[in-house]
């Protein structure tokens, strides 16, 4: 069978038909050929919904259509549902995957046929981008047409069959949609529009004569996709997908159990707690106790306790800096008292912390000092003064011996842990703050993740911002502080750095959407992205599965396979 490498243009009459329908289903609410005295009229559109029924070229008047349609409640299926099919050649991939979504429950085969476009008109857009990230996010898009997805993986022959059906379509790709929509998304944009030019500058979408071949290579492989035995997430990620799990709000850090068995999530935003199990993704409890705000969570060594910041409920002591939680139950175990006995809790309170479940230490950054304690008996073992403004990072070398601090000044103030004393500072990125550090695995590099300057924000407005970095990882050499090699990429801030266990990639998440696994040449595979920033990611003690949350309330757990996307180049010294 020959397949088409462009969808046939739709007949002026058609879209006259589509528009006239339309005008009627809005008006009386019925959808266009029903029989009035064969099913109840449905309720009137909202006017929030009717302002937004017409298609727009622009792109974010067609996101703010997408939001609004997405809000609409089921009851509306009977207006939204042929709008959404009419204008289908019209509209961005995402309201294909509301199509399919709402059709789903009705007609099972119809929704995944759209499911199905959906995808492949994602990655053709994709694709078209000159940046090669910018198809990072698609994973996540199609996750908005859930309960879909979670079907596919009970299913995994209900999707190939869908390609299968699809390939007879002359319309599966289209060329009326441009693709600067998942363009802006991609790397590169976010430093385009840092140094201000607009969405519609030149260089962000591939040239149009080498759309034909982009059409045929990938249209070949939603051929090869309908012949194959079985298919469970989107086909075109490289990340393995084992759990992608919907929170009910955004997760600011996440932290494994030393067996693997639970993963952890904290939430700044309604202050709570909730544990995951690891192999079947089921939710197992939340707690939301009045959590004090902390960006720091971590499992002790016996996997019995969970600790965070102080939670001030049960009679928490008021100097108290910390809070343990029983695992198994889910209740309070107990608070570890801050440094200063003769202080509140402003004072005392965990801002950040690290545990080294293997040294048994405990490391909280306090206002004006950072804290040692016996992680087994929690009693405070000594503490450091500060000069400066107290540290945005934390992390213990993996020998215990020594502690290394990010501050907002882009200094590295390394400490050692016996002593108590200062043993080395780094003058990371000169004005930037250190947002995140990570020890490699044999104690011999410090990964750093440079923060955003004080008050940046994203803006076409032509305004710079000429202190970021080009190279917002880099990674030091503890034994002279000198700067071994650096990562280049434009990042924004990296919101969390991990190393998998046997040293030979760096994870990263942020704020451009994005989580990468970088190797030791620099090369990095952008693994998955998210609707909004990339929060936190950390390997599975064993190293065999990568965690990512973001800023849009999802939970990624999956099984990480580095495919460099791009060079990204590798900086020797400064």
């Amino acid at each position: 069978m020959r397949w088409p490498s462009v969808a046939r243009a739709r007949s002026f009459a058609r879209h006259r038909a589509a528009v006239g329908a339309l005008v009627l289903a809005v008006a009386s609410a019925t959808p266009a050929g029903a029989q009035s005295n064969e099913t109840p009229t449905p309720a009137a559109p909202s006017d929030d919904l009717a302002k937004f029924l017409h298609v727009n070229t622009d792109t974010a008047a067609q996101m703010a259509s997408y939001t609004a349609i997405a809000r609409q409640p089921p009851t509306a299926n009977e207006v939204v549902i042929p709008w959404l099919r009419d204008n289908a050649d019209r509209l961005q991939p995402m309201f294909l995957f509301e199509l399919a979504r709402r059709l789903f429950p009705d007609d099972r085969e119809t929704a995944l046929d759209w499911y199905a476009i959906a995808l492949v008109r994602a990655r053709y857009d994709a694709e078209r981008c000159s940046d090669p990230a910018a198809g990072s996010g698609v994973g996540a898009l199609a996750w908005r047409a859930e309960p879909i997805p979670s079907y596919l993986r009970d299913d995994p022959k209900a999707l190939p069959a869908a390609f299968a059906r699809i390939h007879q379509r002359d319309d599966v790709l289209v060329d009326a949609i441009s693709p600067i929509w998942i363009c802006v998304r991609a790397v590169s944009a976010y430093g385009k529009v840092l140094n201000g030019q607009a969405s519609h500058s030149t260089g962000w979408v591939k040239p149009d004569s080498e759309w034909p071949g982009i059409r045929d290579k990938l249209l070949q492989r939603v051929s090869a996709l309908a012949a194959s035995p079985a298919l469970g997430d989107d086909p075109f990620e490289r990340l393995r997908i084992l759990h992608r799990l919907a929170l009910r709000t955004a997760v600011s850090s996440l932290a494994w159990s030393h067996d693997g068995k639970w993963l952890a999530t904290s939430s700044n935003f309604n202050r709570s707690i909730t544990l995951w199990d690891t192999r079947s993704g089921a939710q197992r409890r939340e707690m939301t106790r009045e959590l004090s705000f902390g960006g720091s969570l971590a499992f002790t060594a016996d996997g019995r306790y969970l600790l965070t910041a102080t939670a001030h409920q049960d009679g928490a002591d008021p100097q108290s800096a910390a809070t343990l939680w029983r695992v198994e139950t889910g209740n309070i175990a107990g608070h570890i008292d801050g440094p200063f006995g003769d202080k509140d809790t402003p004072v005392n309170l965990a801002r950040i912390f690290t545990l080294d479940p293997a040294h048994q230490l405990l490391a909280i950054a306090a206002h004006g000092a950072i804290a040692l304690y016996d992680a087994r008996s929690w009693h405070l073992t000594g503490t450091i003064p500060l000069e400066k403004e107290g540290p945005i990072s934390l992390a213990f070398s993996p020998d215990g011996a020594l502690l290394a601090a990010g501050r907002a000044n882009g200094e590295i103030a390394i400490f050692d842990t016996a002593r108590l004393e200062l043993y080395r500072v780094i003058d990371a990125y000169r004005g930037l703050g250190v947002r995140s550090l990570a020890w490699s695995p044999d104690g011999h590099l410090l990964a750093s993740g440079s923060a955003l300057p004080s008050g940046t924000k994203l803006g076409v407005d032509g305004k710079r911002y000429p202190d970021l970095p080009p190279d917002p990882i880099r990674l030091w050499d503890v034994a002279d502080g000198r700067l071994s090699h650096s990562f280049r990429g434009e990042l924004w801030a990296v919101r969390s750095l991990a190393w998998s266990p046997d040293g030979r990639y760096l994870a990263s998440a942020s704020d451009d959407h994005l989580v990468r696994l970088w190797d030791a040449k620099g090369r990095a595979d952008i693994v998955t992205g998210f609707a909004s920033e990339a929060m936190a990611v950390a390997f599975s003690p064993d190293g065999k599965r990568l965690a990512a949350a973001g800023d849009e309330a999802a939970l990624i757990v999956a099984t990480p396979r580095f495919v460099p996307a791009a060079k990204s180049g590798k900086t020797a010294g400064r």
